[in-house]
């Protein structure tokens, strides 16, 4: 076989090269809609002037704006052109954040001043639970265990020997397959 065979391309081969630009674009990032990315250094006037300073050449750095979608841009800070709808989102932020960054009135503030008052707000609310001891299945669902009953229940099922034998092979830890187990049996 010679060189001309292997230098041989098949059809799709060549469309495709067809269909692809001639000069090929390297090193640059390409947006959502086929743009090219914004580079402040390449793009950026005032940013290509410093940095070129920085690199030692000697450029005048113009007086004006950085680019519209430079983030060291003070009015649009990188975001591009600006639309009445995003500057109506920027006034709406800084709206709440001084709203809500406000000092509270003396009327939003808290008026418990004693211990004794601090304590009588936090105290549990009594829950009665008049419960005849035999119950039907739709009696069974419509009471609701409360928080205090699962964690009892998985307290016992956890610390049950025989429940940590059959579940010493699970992937789950023993109060998961506990509170999972009671509610099997209680809820569903």
């Amino acid at each position: 076989m010679g060189i001309q065979s292997q230098k041989r391309i098949s059809m799709t081969q060549r469309t495709n090269r067809m269909k692809s630009p001639t000069k090929k674009r390297r090193n640059i990032q390409p947006t959502l809609t086929g743009e090219v990315a914004f580079d402040s250094i390449k793009d950026c006037v005032i940013c290509r002037a410093r940095h070129q300073i920085k690199m030692g050449i000697t450029v005048r750095v113009p007086k004006r704006q950085h680019d519209k979608r430079c983030p060291l841009n003070s009015t649009t800070k990188g975001k591009g052109v600006l639309h009445s709808h995003t500057v109506a989102c920027i006034e709406e932020g800084k709206r709440l954040e001084k709203l809500f960054n406000a000092p509270l009135d003396e009327s939003e503030k808290c008026r418990i001043t004693t211990q004794g008052e601090l304590n009588a707000f936090f105290v549990p609310k009594p829950t009665t639970t008049n419960m005849p001891t035999t119950m039907t299945t739709t009696q069974k669902r419509a009471a609701r265990p409360m928080a205090e009953d699962f964690a009892r229940a998985v307290e016992s099922k956890a610390s049950d020997a025989e429940f940590q034998r059959r579940h010493s092979r699970s992937g789950a830890p023993l109060a998961i397959m506990a509170l999972a187990d009671y509610v099997c049996e209680h809820i569903i």
